[in-house]
């Protein structure tokens, strides 16, 4: 079944983050954060890319904060890129969310 989804966000929006892992848990689907998804004592880089690598679907949260913070979401996005690489062209695989009046990066503005 494919129905595991990631959501990356930047900190600062993780409001936003939580209500939609919400939204998406009472509507048949695995979503993955986080804040819900690393238990203590983890390794949570590993964690992390695991669970982009076994997600089926990729949701990156873009807002004016997340599109201009360095740090670790910016590796989220390129790893997200890096194993969209490995699908189909037609695959629905990678989902920009615009969550507020942000500029998307380049490297995404092809996805619809």
């Amino acid at each position: 079944m494919h129905d595991k989804v990631f959501i990356s966000y930047a900190k600062e929006d993780y409001r936003f983050a939580e209500s939609l892992y919400n939204f998406l848990n009472s509507n048949n689907f695995q979503p993955w954060i986080d804040k819900k998804g690393i238990l203590p004592g983890q390794d949570w880089n590993f964690i992390i890319r695991k669970a982009l690598r076994e997600a089926n679907y990729i949701i990156l949260l873009l807002s004016d904060t997340s599109v201009q913070k360095r740090g670790y979401v910016q590796r989220e996005f390129k790893l997200a890129l890096e194993y969209y690489e490995e699908k189909l062209e037609d695959d629905i695989y990678l989902i920009p969310l615009k969550i507020n009046d942000c500029q998307v990066p380049d490297r995404l503005s092809k996805f619809q």
